[in-house]
């Protein structure tokens, strides 16, 4: 499980894949999560120059991730349509997930 803005959810659920089974004895799973409100700049960017070799969309809700939301129900971002990118960085694999809220669903 991973807690972000006081929600827990699946890692897995989240990823549509296990990360610890592709995750290399010596190396550690980190993760990161920027949130962008509605009148934010809308183009997301990864973290470090990475490869993507797999991409999936996962169709789903537009529930709001404020904490008035997410601290009252559990998997919220494994709930909501998102997008996952999949690939090689020079730290090992990463995975990019844009995830769709109220008012803010389109991704594609």
């Amino acid at each position: 499980q991973v807690s972000v803005k006081g929600t827990t959810f699946s890692l897995p659920g989240l990823l549509g894949v296990d990360p610890f089974v592709e995750l290399a004895k010596d190396r550690e799973l980190m993760y990161v999560a920027l949130h962008l409100g509605p009148g934010d700049y809308h183009r997301f960017h990864a973290p470090a120059t990475f490869t993507v070799d797999a991409g999936r969309r996962f169709s789903g809700e537009g529930l709001p991730v404020s904490p008035l939301v997410t601290g009252r129900t559990n998997d919220v971002f494994s709930v909501n349509e998102r997008v996952v990118l999949s690939g090689q960085w020079c730290g090992g694999r990463m995975h990019l997930v844009a995830v769709g809220a109220a008012h803010v669903r389109g991704i594609f």
